[in-house]
């Protein structure tokens, strides 16, 4: 199997948008959005992104946006059914690129629907802290974060 992680480039947004895993896109689409707007919006705003693919098929893509000179990054992460291949290696390269990603910011942040329990356990096994849910566009949403 080759895993291969990369910067993330237009076509790989492209084809997250037609692969994504159904949880990630109800949890945009609950919040009222497009996820191919919510995908290249991210990665607009974002001075670091990558994407992740298995044996040529996208498996995911994140970033870190806001200002490069803010000590606070917006964290955003998609998946497509890959990841699922090989969830333990996911985990690691994730693992490490948040540590990666905190050498340059004193924290990083984001926010996951009360509901995707699945984002909030992984997220947890990071290392991020899980606040208690407040509700945005109706939807109880998790701020998730994570510090130096």
């Amino acid at each position: 199997m080759s895993f291969v992680i990369e910067p993330c480039r237009l076509s790989h947004l492209r084809e997250m948008n037609r692969a994504m895993r159904e949880a990630d896109r109800l949890e945009i689409t609950g919040l009222g959005f497009c996820p191919r707007h919510v995908l290249f919006a991210c990665w607009r705003e974002s001075p670091y992104r990558m994407a992740a693919t298995l044996d040529g098929e996208i498996a995911a893509v994140w970033g870190d946006a806001g200002s490069a000179l803010d000590p606070v990054g917006q964290a955003w992460l998609f998946t497509a059914p890959p990841v699922m291949r090989l969830p333990v290696e996911f985990f690691r390269k994730t693992k490490e690129q948040v540590r990666g990603r905190l050498t340059m910011r004193h924290m990083l942040r984001s926010h996951v629907a009360e509901d995707y329990v699945a984002a909030l356990r992984f997220f947890r096994l990071l290392g991020f802290t899980i606040a208690p849910p407040e509700m945005f566009r109706g939807v109880p949403m998790c701020e998730i974060r994570i510090t130096r």
